[in-house]
């Protein structure tokens, strides 16, 4: 359902969909435009309330993703003074020589190592990659004992690019996949994506069964997907 509600000068426009949820969430897309789930029960007024008193975030983040879609981190080349957003927080980017792509953390900045005639986005994009895998299958490996009560098999596990979705999961072929984009969130919250996509090795659906699974092994996921929700990754 396609809604919009004005703040100030500023009309938002939204789609709504009612699910079976415990909350109001909010996302914004890639393109910009923003997307509502909400229980099933809840009045179209709260609705709008709830998109209202988020006007100045979604400006904020649409503007971003804005700036971001003109110089996409995978093609731009990266001077000094740029910056990176890496687990959550923003980084000075600066860049120096070195035999292979890497990127590393050292007194609050960002460091990409180039190597020799490589182009610096090349490097940058080569480098984030490599980063990702180390850090996002870390954090699956830090969440996977939560489940040894229910006796899961560790799956196979794949780093892919998605536009529209966190994570995946294949109970029959035992493989999850989780987004290369969740680098630039909080670590809490790739730790959640991992805990959510395994819990559906425990039960496949989004029912109470479910969600029984990840109060156990997860108590506070609900904060930590509201926290992903405001990150603007996807």
């Amino acid at each position: 359902m396609r809604r919009q509600i004005r703040a100030g000068d500023v009309v938002i426009p939204y789609e709504i969909t009612f699910k079976r949820v415990h909350n109001i969430n909010m996302r914004l897309h890639r393109d910009g435009s923003v997307h509502v789930s909400a229980p099933r029960r809840v009045p179209l007024e709260l609705v709008d309330a709830f998109v209202s008193s988020k006007a100045a975030w979604i400006a904020r983040h649409q503007a971003a993703m804005a700036a971001a879609q003109e110089t996409p981190v995978s093609t731009v080349s990266r001077s000094r003074g740029d910056t990176l957003r890496l687990l959550g927080e923003e980084y000075p980017l600066e860049q120096e020589a070195g035999a292979s792509a890497q990127l590393r953390i050292a007194c609050g900045r960002a460091i990409l190592t180039v190597p020799e005639d490589c182009p610096s986005g090349q490097a940058l994009e080569s480098a984030l990659w490599q980063l990702c895998r180390q850090v996002l299958t870390q954090a699956l490996e830090e969440v996977f004992p939560l489940f040894a009560p229910y006796g899961i098999a560790m799956p196979r596990c794949q780093i892919k690019a998605m536009k529209s979705r966190w994570g995946s999961c294949t109970p029959q072929r035992l493989r999850i996949s989780l987004n290369f984009h969740l680098i630039h969130a909080p670590y809490p919250c790739i730790q959640y994506v991992a805990a959510h996509e395994l819990a559906h090795l425990v039960q496949g659906n989004h029912g109470p069964g479910f969600y029984a699974v990840l109060d156990h092994v997860m108590p506070d996921h609900r904060a930590r997907r509201q926290l992903l929700e405001t990150s603007g990754i996807l």
